[in-house]
């Protein structure tokens, strides 16, 4: 998919309108429609970043290099859920883990 779908499909799933995409980004309404239809095709690198944030997601995602579109937070806590439950863990468990790691 490229940007044009990724934005229309994240601002959708978001619930949220042009409009409010556009007061976030600082450009008009018909701009950011013209992003989501593909008609600009270049966008700056310093709109990537506000769309981003707009959308709750990263630049990565919305170029379609990192699928998951994951921010830093969420996966911040998804590594303390995979630490807190390495140190819950037996300690056969964590040894297993740790010959996984080294190998």
């Amino acid at each position: 998919m490229d940007i044009s779908g990724i934005l229309q499909d994240r601002r959708r799933e978001l619930g949220i309108t042009l409009k409010d995409v556009a007061k976030i980004v600082g450009v008009s309404e018909s701009t950011v429609q013209r992003w989501e239809s593909g008609n600009i095709k270049n966008l700056r690198h310093d709109k990537i970043i506000k769309l981003a944030a707009a959308l709750k997601t990263t630049p990565a995602y919305l170029m379609g290099w990192d699928p998951e579109g994951k921010t830093p937070s969420q996966i911040a806590r998804e590594d303390a859920a995979i630490i807190d439950a390495y140190h819950r863990a037996p300690p056969e468990i964590q040894q297993a883990i740790q010959r996984i790691l080294r190998d």
